[in-house]
């Protein structure tokens, strides 16, 4: 219910709902792939995250 909430806030603040999905599907798909395959999805995912985290701010504060 919590995660719901939360979900609807941030959408309703012009969030992409799928940053939102990438971010909690991150850790799952590091866990399946093996090698060097979940060390480049890790790199790249990560980026992914740096980049969804300073539009949340952005979006949240008005800020950078």
């Amino acid at each position: 219910m919590r995660f719901a909430l939360l979900f609807l806030q941030l959408t309703n603040r012009g969030i992409h709902p799928g940053l939102l999905f990438l971010s909690a599907v991150e850790p799952l798909l590091g866990t399946f792939l093996l090698g060097g395959e979940a060390l480049n999805l890790g790199v790249f995912v990560g980026i992914g995250n740096g980049l969804a985290l300073l539009l949340v701010f952005h979006q949240l504060f008005g800020t950078l």
